[in-house]
């Protein structure tokens, strides 16, 4: 498993609270963005990344409101890198204002 993947899981426990199931959809959702990532660390997900994941997740036919579920767990991920000092900025907001810009347009 991937490390970052379990000390954020730990996080969302262990100081944010969360319920068992609710980490477990971010698990999911944090493994299915690695998988789309590929050989990339989790930590370097571009905001290019994320709207080609959003948009690829839509094209398979996932609804909006689960995108941008998704979306909000990325938001979570990278907030956590930003609070651990691995990253030091959250893409995730402004792909998904070009992400929903794109859709409108």
């Amino acid at each position: 498993m991937n490390k970052h993947i379990e000390r954020f899981c730990h996080y969302l426990i262990h100081e944010q609270g969360l319920a068992k199931n609710s980490v477990l959809a971010y698990r999911q959702d944090v493994e299915d963005w690695q998988a789309y990532l590929g050989d990339k660390d989790l930590t370097e997900g571009s905001v290019e990344d994320i709207i080609g994941y959003m948009t690829a997740k839509r094209a398979d036919g996932i609804s909006i409101e689960t995108v941008l579920r998704r979306l909000s767990g990325l938001g979570q991920l990278y907030d956590y890198f930003i609070k651990e000092k691995i990253i030091t900025s959250n893409g995730s907001k402004a792909a998904g204002r070009r992400f929903l810009l794109k859709m409108v347009i």
